[in-house]
């Protein structure tokens, strides 16, 4: 049992290494190609949106997130009933909720394709980064011992003050470059495989033939999108998490899944449009009101007017 958790713990440690490397790779590449908030004004300066250098650097910070999260207790009778192999779904939202600003958590809450707790996850992180605020949370976190000892296992990167320590210090320039991350995704409210793969969490299986990144169908794209009118939509949690080529795909609106961005333009037309001609509407009203209660004097004027000339007609 001591040789166990001896390998437990290099195993650990070789993950947390691993982290901090990929995080010090993310981190530079994203510096390279992008500008500082400094430069905001300036016409020339890149704003990072969705590419495979950000792709990365929220892939290696929800690793961080995710690496040692104690399971829930649905999470544990989920895994004791069923398949012992079963993908894992690991969730640090109610750590956000503990940790975030009121404001940050209202605007998750106000994202309409956001139907799971791992997409408000998913989508508070980068809201986070487009802020430019991912730093000072995880710097929050990283000194809340109580909130670590409660959702966290002793393991877990967090709940190492060193490699805590060093990530602060990579991600300080982080918080100077300027993000436009999507986050009003569906894609989001279920996981890709890198962050579960980097946390040490899951490996993809090749015992059915498949390849280590597989491409789901249309059909299965599609699915991810909810319908504004669903009630109660289940997120599947025992599926082969989203491959990040098909990640890339959603997000980066390639030919492939153009129509998922079409629909969801479609929607914010029709919602814009709506509102415009309540507006209208609504202005239509005010001024049919102004405009009788302003002849409402000269209407009863002029038919006091008309009696009276009727009377000395008749009088005449």
């Amino acid at each position: 049992m001591f040789s166990q958790r001896k390998n437990r713990e290099r195993r650990e440690a070789i993950i947390c290494s691993g982290l901090v490397n990929k995080l010090k790779e993310a981190v530079q590449s994203v510096i390279q190609s992008g500008g500082t908030r400094d430069q905001a004004n300036c016409s020339r300066s890149p704003v990072l949106g969705h590419s495979d250098n950000t792709n990365a650097l929220c892939n290696v910070l929800e690793a961080v997130l995710i690496h040692g999260l104690r399971d829930s207790f649905g999470e544990r009778m989920s895994t004791f009933l069923t398949d012992t192999d079963r993908m894992p779904v690991p969730n640090f939202w109610p750590v956000i909720l503990i940790e975030s600003h009121r404001d940050l958590i209202e605007q998750v809450g106000e994202l309409s394709f956001i139907t799971s707790e791992v997409g408000r996850s998913r989508a508070w992180l980068r809201l986070a980064l487009n802020q430019g605020q991912i730093g000072s949370y995880l710097a929050i976190l990283a000194n809340d011992t109580r909130t670590l000892k409660e959702y966290y296992k002793p393991h877990s990167f967090l709940r190492d003050p060193e490699q805590a320590d060093i990530m602060l210090c990579v991600l300080q320039p982080v918080s100077a470059l300027i993000f436009n991350l999507a986050t009003n995704a569906a894609v989001l409210n279920t996981w890709t495989q890198t962050p579960l793969v980097l946390a040490g969490l899951w490996a993809p299986s090749t015992d059915q033939g498949g390849s280590l990144d597989p491409v789901l169908s249309a059909t299965d794209v599609a699915s991810t999108f909810i319908a504004e009118d669903s009630v109660n939509v289940g997120i599947p949690i025992d599926d082969t998490p989203l491959s990040d080529k098909m990640f890339d795909m959603i997000v980066g609106r390639t030919p492939e899944t153009s129509f998922i961005s079409q629909v969801m333009e479609s929607r914010s037309a029709q919602e814009e449009s709506q509102q415009t001609e309540t507006k209208e509407n609504t202005q239509g009203e005010r001024n049919e009101q102004v405009y009788t209660s302003e002849d409402y004097d000269r209407d009863v004027k002029a038919n006091k007017y008309e009696e009276q000339q009727t009377a000395n007609v008749q009088f005449e």
